[in-house]
C-alpha cells in the first residue's frame, strides 16, 4: 500500500509519493521488531486539552511542553516503556493557547482561551509539563483515534494539591493503591508496575497519582475524554516527643479534629514512624466540597442562532 510503518526512527511511517491524503490506506506495521505497537510517528491523532476553570478566558498558563513518544519513565531515570528501546528521541512540541487577543493594547483587556491543540502518536506514552500553574480541573480529549487505541500521559504538576481522574460522570479509582507503590519511608516511587502503560490490559481513565512528584499517570483510548480534577488535601507530618508504646491513633486524631473544629473522619493517618514518632496524615474535603467535586462542570453555552 502507499504507507508502511516500522519502529525504526523518524522514518517510522513513509508513503509514496503522488498519493493524496485521502487515498493513503492505514498504515500497516511490518517487520519483527514493531511488537505489536505503531512505529514514533504512524499513527497521529488530535490530541486536546483545557482548563475547565472560571478563568478559562481569561489566564493563560503556556506555553506547555508536550513531549514523546518517552523512551521510558522519569526523562530516561526510570525503566524502559514496551518498544521504547527501539525509539528514535523524543521530540518537544512547545504549545501555545488557541486564542489571545484584545482590544486596549493591554493585558487586563485581553481574551485568552486556555485551550492547546497538539497530535500524538497512538499507541505511544507522552509527558506534559507546565511552565504556568496549570488548570484546577482540566479535560483531556483524544477524540479521532480508533477505540481499540491506547495513549499514556505523565502529566508533571509541580504541586502538592492532590489530583484525580473524572470520567463518565464518576471519579475513578487508582490503579492500584498507594501504599503498595511507593517507599514507606522516603515516599519515593518504588514499583512502576503501578503506573499505567500501553498494553498492559487497563482501560480508559485508569491512572495513579504520586504525591511526593506532583506526578499524574493516566491512560486514554480512542474516541474518549476525560478530565482531572484537583483536591484541596492538606497533607501534614508531625514528630511527636512520646515513644510508639504511649502514641494511640484513635486519640491523637480525635484532638486534632477537636483542635481544628472538623469530623474525625476527615483526618486519614498514612504512616506511623516509631522512635520519636512521626506521623503523616492528611485532612480530606468536607462532605460538602467532595459533592462539588464531583459534580459536571457547567460548559460555556454560546448563541449560535445569530
Amino acid at each position: 500500500g502507499a504507507c508502511s510503518a516500522s519502529l525504526k526512527g523518524w522514518a517510522a511511517a513513509e508513503c509514496l509519493p503522488g498519493y493524496l491524503a485521502d487515498q493513503f490506506p492505514s498504515p500497516s506495521p511490518s517487520g519483527a521488531s514493531v511488537r505489536s505497537l505503531p512505529g514514533a510517528l504512524a499513527d497521529p491523532q488530535l490530541f486536546v486539552f483545557e482548563s475547565l476553570d472560571a478563568d478559562r478566558e481569561d489566564r493563560n498558563f503556556g506555553p506547555v511542553k508536550f513531549t514523546g513518544p518517552l523512551r521510558g519513565w522519569g526523562g530516561g531515570t526510570g525503566p524502559s516503556l514496551p518498544g521504547g528501546d527501539l525509539l528514535p528521541p523524543p521530540m518537544t512540541d512547545l504549545l501555545t493557547p488557541t486564542m489571545d487577543h484584545g482590544w486596549c493594547f493591554g493585558y487586563t483587556c485581553q481574551k485568552r482561551l486556555s485551550s492547546f491543540w497538539t497530535v500524538a502518536a497512538a499507541g505511544h506514552h507522552y509527558s506534559l509539563n507546565f511552565t504556568g500553574t496549570p488548570g484546577k480541573f482540566m479535560k483531556f480529549w483524544f477524540p479521532y483515534a480508533a477505540p481499540d487505541t491506547e495513549l499514556v500521559l505523565a502529566l508533571n504538576y509541580y504541586e502538592p494539591n492532590r489530583r484525580f481522574v473524572y470520567a463518565g460522570g464518576e471519579r475513578v479509582d487508582p490503579v492500584r493503591d498507594y501504599t503498595e507503590c511507593v517507599d514507606e519511608v522516603t515516599g519515593a516511587l518504588v514499583d512502576y508496575t503501578c503506573l499505567p502503560t500501553v498494553g498492559d490490559g487497563s482501560g480508559h481513565g485508569a491512572y495513579f497519582w504520586h504525591q511526593l512528584s506532583s506526578m499524574m499517570y493516566v491512560k486514554m483510548t480512542g474516541g474518549q475524554s476525560l478530565e482531572i480534577r484537583t483536591e484541596a488535601v492538606i497533607l501534614v507530618s508531625a514528630t511527636l516527643a512520646l515513644s510508639i508504646e504511649d502514641f494511640y491513633e484513635d486519640r491523637y486524631v480525635e484532638n486534632v479534629a477537636y483542635v481544628l473544629g472538623i469530623d474525625p473522619a476527615r483526618i486519614k493517618v498514612a504512616r506511623v514512624v516509631s522512635g520519636s514518632v512521626v506521623i503523616d496524615f492528611s485532612i480530606e474535603p468536607s462532605a460538602a466540597e467532595q459533592a462539588a467535586l464531583l459534580a459536571p462542570v457547567r460548559e460555556p453555552m454560546f448563541d449560535t442562532s445569530i
